[in-house]
């Protein structure tokens, strides 16, 4: 069961930073919380407290994930893919930046077997629209949940509550 929370944690804090929607200040001081409310925290989130960059806390998630035995796959394209249709509503991206991540994203992690047909002449089938509003609010929700630091139990373990 840790497996599969820390899986959540994991892949969500590193598709909010590789998609740019959180920074690394609004990073740090989450981990720091956590470090505040845990009695022996593990080193990846200490780490991650330290870090001098988003490239530097994106490395110290890669070398977490193994831990957990988290794999980046396509659930994690659907959070990334949700992340960056947030920073598209938010207007912190262009459209045309956005279509281009899209078909990365959607290519790299074979994302609901798309094949970025879905997008034509630099609009968004009505599907990938519904499915990207879908999974930008999953995105939301799960940070929001991270945030605010609501663990279950078995997170909680894996973060290092005794």
């Amino acid at each position: 069961m840790i497996g599969s929370n820390m899986k959540l944690i994991l892949t969500t804090i590193f598709a909010a930073i590789e998609s740019g929607f959180v920074d690394l200040a609004s990073l740090k001081n989450w981990a720091d919380r956590c470090i505040d409310t845990i009695p022996q925290p593990r080193n990846w989130l200490i780490d991650l407290s330290l870090a001098s960059s988003e490239q530097n806390a994106l490395d110290v998630l890669r070398r977490a994930l193994p831990e957990y035995g988290v794999m980046l796959d396509e659930s994690y394209g659907e959070l990334l893919l949700g992340f960056w249709y947030l920073r598209l509503a938010n207007r912190k991206v262009s459209q045309e930046d956005f279509l281009v991540e899209c078909i990365d994203i959607i290519d790299a992690y074979e994302v609901q077997e798309l094949d970025g047909n879905e997008i034509v002449d630099g609009s968004l089938s009505e599907s990938l629209g519904e499915s990207l509003a879908t999974w930008a609010k999953t995105s939301e929700h799960h940070l929001n949940r991270l945030f605010e630091l609501r663990f279950v139990r078995e997170e909680a373990a894996a973060f290092g509550v005794t």
